[in-house]
């Protein structure tokens, strides 16, 4: 929504150069519930500084440029025969495991790790996992 309508959109820029309106925003989400702690420190460190949370507005609005069909997708990640492994986080509220179990339903040759984390899955075990299985 934030990056197809105009005037939501311009409010998110604006908010690119309001640390203090972002601070409230976030800090009011929390208090009332719509995010939880670990999504909360998330969004803190994301929007530490004018960079970043440019570059969070810079993601929302070219992502929703794309159109991805999810059915073609996999159709050719199974016609090229790609073998893929998809990471979810057990806690991520923002990318729930059922995501990734819906799309790899669609898939040949795929697997599917959901890690015992929130939505910051970034961390030195996740890292190791993936090395080993992208070794195999």
């Amino acid at each position: 929504m934030g990056s197809k309508n105009k005037i939501v959109n311009h409010l998110f820029w604006r908010l690119v150069y309001s640390p203090k309106t972002v601070k409230f925003l976030l800090n009011n989400l929390y208090r009332y519930k719509y995010i939880d702690k670990s999504l909360h420190a998330i969004l803190e460190k994301e929007f530490v500084s004018t960079d970043t949370r440019l570059t969070c507005y810079n993601t929302i609005t070219y992502f929703a440029a794309l159109s991805l069909n999810p059915q073609n997708l996999a159709q050719n990640i199974n016609h090229n025969q790609i073998k893929t492994h998809f990471y979810f986080g057990k806690k991520d509220g923002l990318f729930p495991p059922g995501i990734g179990e819906r799309f790899i339903s669609k898939l040949g040759n795929a697997n599917l790790y959901i890690i015992d984390d929130g939505h910051d899955l970034v961390n030195l075990n996740l890292n190791e996992l993936m090395k080993s299985h992208l070794q195999n």
